[in-house]
Parts: C-alpha cells; sequence; structure tokens
C-alpha cells in the first residue's frame, strides 16, 4: 500500500467488533460482525469516492485476516 492509501480494520473485541482506521478519530464499535463489516465497507466506498485508495480487512476472533476488500 502507498503512504496515501486508506486501510480499515474490523477486528473483534470483548461483546462486540470494531471498525479502526487512521481517517477516524477513534473506533466505531458495534455488537454484530455483520455490522461492523457492512460500515466499514460503506465508509470505504465514501473514502473511495474521494479518489484515494482504501483497503478494507476482515480479522477473527484469533487475529487471522480472513477477508478484504479493495
Amino acid at each position: 500500500m502507498a503512504d496515501d492509501d486508506c486501510e480499515i480494520m474490523v477486528r473483534p473485541l470483548p461483546g462486540g467488533w470494531q471498525v479502526q482506521s487512521t481517517v477516524l478519530a477513534a473506533p466505531l464499535v458495534f455488537f454484530s460482525e455483520q455490522v461492523a463489516r457492512t460500515n466499514a465497507r460503506a465508509l470505504g466506498r465514501v473514502i473511495a469516492a474521494t479518489g484515494q485508495d482504501v483497503r478494507v480487512c476482515i480479522f477473527d476472533c484469533r487475529g487471522a485476516l480472513i477477508a478484504t476488500w479493495r
């Protein structure tokens, strides 16, 4: 990834899921993995509309990368 690319990560938390990115002032937290994924992809689409390259990464409960979208 280039320096100006944006990475959005969905990671598990105790009791929920968080969406993290350098473009966010604070992580977004959700109870549902599906809701976290949906919001991460929506955020990615908004950022991509500005012309930035975006990568959304989904991690499972063990910390393993299980999916990515560009």
